[in-house]
């Protein structure tokens, strides 16, 4: 696919949009074989959700097998990108709003248009956390577990800085 070829001969690649990268523009069998030793760091801003989409991404789930849910799980989605070469992979771990989403995306691209690395930029944006972009008291779904304040979290080197 024309994203496929994106990921694997650019130096960089990001992808902003509903559900997940591995749902919604690539399936985790066309990603395995790619050779993406020529992307640096990969960029996910997916997993923006509305009442719309949840409706959307929950029947499309309901029609994938356990294996096919576990694989586009941001964790998952983050060793394959890195089993396939990437360096660096910033992602978030649960759902957000759109307008969520695109406010952290322009945070962290500010940073890493200052000349930030990776990992300089992800821990500013958890420092300047806003306290209405928190996940519901509790963390969500399970009370017992306490989740920081981002979910945006950095796999791989954080060294890795924009050109």
């Amino acid at each position: 696919t024309e994203l496929a070829h994106a990921l694997a001969a650019g130096g960089s690649f990001l992808y902003h949009g509903p559900g997940s990268l591995l749902s919604a523009a690539l399936t985790p069998q066309q990603l395995a074989p790619l050779d993406l030793r020529a992307c640096a760091g990969c960029l996910l801003f997916d997993a923006q959700e509305s009442s719309l989409s949840s409706r959307r991404i929950a029947r499309e789930a309901n029609a994938k097998d356990a294996a096919r849910l576990a694989l586009e799980e941001p964790h998952a989605t983050a060793a394959l990108l890195s089993l396939g070469g990437v360096r660096t992979v910033v992602l978030h771990h649960w759902a957000a709003a759109p307008a969520e989403r695109h406010a952290a995306l322009t945070a962290l691209l500010g940073q890493l248009g200052e000349g930030k690395t990776a990992g300089e930029a992800v821990r500013a944006r958890h420092e300047l956390q806003q306290p209405e972009e928190s996940p519901p008291p509790g963390g969500g779904a399970n009370p017992d577990v306490e989740r920081p304040p981002s979910s945006l979290l950095l796999y791989g080197l954080p060294h890795y800085r924009m050109v």
